[in-house]
């Protein structure tokens, strides 16, 4: 993700990097909720939960926001649907955030009971899910 600068406004000259970074990292956004999905999703099956389709019509949702946002240049104007493609896309993030929090929970209840009993999940997983659930949450909370 790339570090976005503060512009504050009337006061700075908005560069076009101020809007390609959020774009690029948008795209960057997309990259880690479908790893966070596949792993989501590999758990669930080894719980014998079955995949979650919503979290697949959440992604796919924000994946068509991210396909509209654009690249501008110096000179370009710069219109209120630029900005506001990304509080829709913000907005999406926060459904995904909370669809993923909703099925670790759903996990928690069904697993939790049977991790005294078998090792179902290989804990690099698990590891690696948690991992990139809390950079997720870093990322999004902005």
């Amino acid at each position: 993700m790339k570090k976005l600068r503060k512009v504050i406004d009337l006061v700075d000259v908005f560069e076009p990097e101020d809007h390609n970074d959020h774009v690029d990292n948008w795209k960057e956004q997309d990259d880690t909720n479908k790893s966070l999905r596949d792993l989501l999703n590999a758990l669930l099956e080894k719980a014998g939960l079955g995949p979650d389709p919503a979290l697949d019509d959440l992604i796919s949702e924000l994946q068509s926001i991210i396909a509209q946002m654009r690249y501008v240049k110096h000179g370009d104007f710069y219109y209120a649907k630029d900005h506001n493609l990304f509080v829709d896309a913000w907005n999406k993030q926060q459904a995904i955030n909370s669809e993923i929090a909703s099925k670790l929970a759903e996990l928690e209840v069904v697993c939790v009971p049977l991790i005294n009993e078998e090792a179902w999940v290989e804990s690099e997983m698990a590891e690696e899910l948690v991992t990139m659930g809390e950079e997720a949450t870093i990322t999004t909370t902005g």
